[in-house]
């Protein structure tokens, strides 16, 4: 009985402790927000795998937050890919919007340009060509600030074809500050 007792006094008091911060709540002292670069978000996300395939990935985002709900943004993208001797650099763009539901829940669109280097087996040769990707998806969005959080999204690809550097479904983690 005691350890029951002792778990949902531990619980109480973690729930009544969470509740003391809404991140929506605007502070009666905040800053001039007429300045238009302190509402910027900063972030992007970064990956790396290492093997028999070696992909590295740095993408830096900017976003401006519309509204509560609302945000749009561009980043640049640079991928690194090794396969065997097969090395190549990729560079491209992206813009997007994301919309949050119920605070936690976010929608993710994008359309992204990538340039990647092909194989062609007739004429035998190596060429670059632009790559369009058209992202949707969802994901989960986690508070760890009051303007700082963590995207988890899924995406999917719907203008996917063989130049693709990425699979479907893509799974990012990106992070804002």
């Amino acid at each position: 009985m005691k350890k029951i007792a002792v778990i949902l006094f531990f619980l109480c008091i973690t729930t009544i402790t969470f509740a003391q911060i809404d991140y929506y709540e605007q502070p009666e002292n905040k800053p001039d927000s007429s300045v238009l670069f302190r509402k910027f978000l900063y972030g992007g996300n970064f990956s790396f795998t290492f093997g028999t395939i070696t992909r590295i990935m740095f993408s830096p985002q900017i976003a401006y937050p519309v509204t509560t709900w609302f945000t749009v943004g561009a980043g640049a993208d640079a991928l690194y890919y090794g396969y065997g001797s097969f090395k190549t650099f990729m560079y491209g763009g992206n813009i997007f919007s994301e919309f949050f539901a119920m605070k936690f829940l976010a929608f993710h669109f994008e359309a992204s340009r990538l340039n990647v280097e092909t194989f062609r087996y007739y004429p035998y040769a190596y060429d670059r060509e632009w790559n369009t990707a058209l992202y949707a998806g969802l994901g989960y969005r986690q508070m760890i600030g009051q303007k700082a959080y963590v995207n988890y999204l899924i995406l999917w690809d719907f203008n996917y074809s063989d130049i693709s550097p990425y699979a479907n479904p893509t799974f990012r983690f990106t992070f804002y500050f």
